[in-house]
């Protein structure tokens, strides 16, 4: 099956969807997850807040700032609010800024998530803290 609008078979954003988040990390998949944008825009099919974060996810991954911030600003554009999942798939950006952007959309995370996505970026960053245990017993007694 081909990844075109001219194609007999067309695909859903859903599908579209489950392919980005399927890519290998290599980043020379970049020219497939560009067209798949190319061919929701001739679908004329509207991204959702999963197809967004998908791509926020891969871009992230790969460490491409610029267009993990140019899918986020067109997210908004399309008046797509951002939710949890979708600030920690950002995990690139500093913590500081992924939280009062969450507050500035009226998302509030719980002290057991902050703490968890805190763990996660500084893992991925190869930083010594306490063990994703640690955090859960503390974020029990709060």
């Amino acid at each position: 099956m081909t990844l075109s609008s001219e194609s007999a078979v067309q695909l859903s954003l859903k599908q579209y969807t489950s392919i980005i988040s399927s890519l290998p990390l290599a980043k020379e998949t970049s020219a497939i997850v560009n067209r798949i944008i190319r061919y929701i825009r001739e679908a004329k099919l509207k991204p959702d807040l999963v197809f967004y974060t998908a791509l926020i996810d891969y871009y992230a991954k790969r460490a491409l700032l610029d267009q993990t911030l140019e899918i986020y600003q067109a997210m908004l554009s399309d008046n797509i609010k951002p939710n949890v999942v979708t600030y920690a798939k950002s995990g690139h950006l500093e913590t500081g800024k992924v939280f009062r952007s969450m507050h500035r959309v009226g998302i509030f995370p719980n002290i057991a998530q902050m703490r968890l996505w805190i763990f996660r970026r500084d893992a991925k960053k190869g930083h010594k803290t306490r063990s994703a245990h640690e955090f859960r017993t503390d974020s029990e007694h709060n």
